[in-house]
């Protein structure tokens, strides 16, 4: 469990040192393991990189965060756009990263630029137009560590 984005890379390191493999996971929604479990590095994101700022109509958002939570502290805030996503388990980054959705709304829609750790473990920002989104997939490659989504200034409808 990463206390922030340098323990990520720091076991992403580990894992390649010692030649071992790695799985991010977020709330582990919708995931079965086998019985024998992971034989390498499991990095649970959460607490810790689970940032939350709203700068004018901009949600930055760490992929710890858990997507509900999002979706009401955005709503609270005044701002729409995720708020569909009330009811979508798991967490930012997954969310991101499998372009999540739900009642007709998906993070492609909101999502401007997400910064993430590739795979030459190099750290990395890209911006919407580099990200390529389809149905439950994206073209992200390695791990999201953080996001920005452009929100509507109107407050939801309830």
């Amino acid at each position: 469990m990463p206390a922030d984005t340098e323990d990520v890379v720091r076991a992403l390191e580990l894992a390649q040192d010692r030649g071992l493999p790695w799985l991010v996971i977020g709330l582990g929604s919708n995931m079965l393991v086998k019985d024998g479990g992971f034989p390498g590095v499991v990095i649970r994101m959460g607490k810790g990189l689970d940032r939350f700022e709203m700068k004018g109509a901009t949600a930055i958002v760490g992929a710890g965060m858990p997507t509900p939570i999002l979706a009401r502290r955005t709503a609270e805030a005044g701002f729409a756009g995720v708020e569909r996503f009330l009811g979508v388990p798991g967490s930012v980054g997954g969310g991101i990263y499998m372009n999540a959705g739900c009642h007709g709304a998906e993070f492609a829609e909101v999502v401007t630029e997400s910064h993430g750790d590739g795979p030459a473990r190099k750290v990395k920002q890209l911006s919407r137009k580099q990200i390529s989104f389809k149905y439950r997939s994206s073209n992200l490659e390695g791990i999201v560590l953080e996001a920005k989504l452009v929100l509507a200034k109107n407050p939801p409808r309830s």
